[in-house]
């Protein structure tokens, strides 16, 4: 079963945080399309920047079934 405090655990914390800078790196090298250019910039930035493409792809799925 998922617990939200397993989302916050340090271990859950650190491991996205190895992610996100590997991420970033791809993003300064242009080598991505995923996510916008100034999610580079700064790993808050990056965080943003993830949870506006998540709000993006929700808000695609409820325009596509409307």
């Amino acid at each position: 079963m998922f617990y939200l405090a397993d989302l916050f655990s340090v271990p859950a914390i650190k491991t996205w945080e190895l992610l996100a800078f590997s991420e970033m790196k791809w993003i300064q090298k242009g080598q991505n399309s995923f996510f916008r250019t100034y999610g580079g910039t700064h790993i808050k930035v990056f965080f943003a920047v993830s949870v506006e493409k998540k709000i993006e792809a929700i808000q695609e799925i409820f325009h596509d079934n409307s």
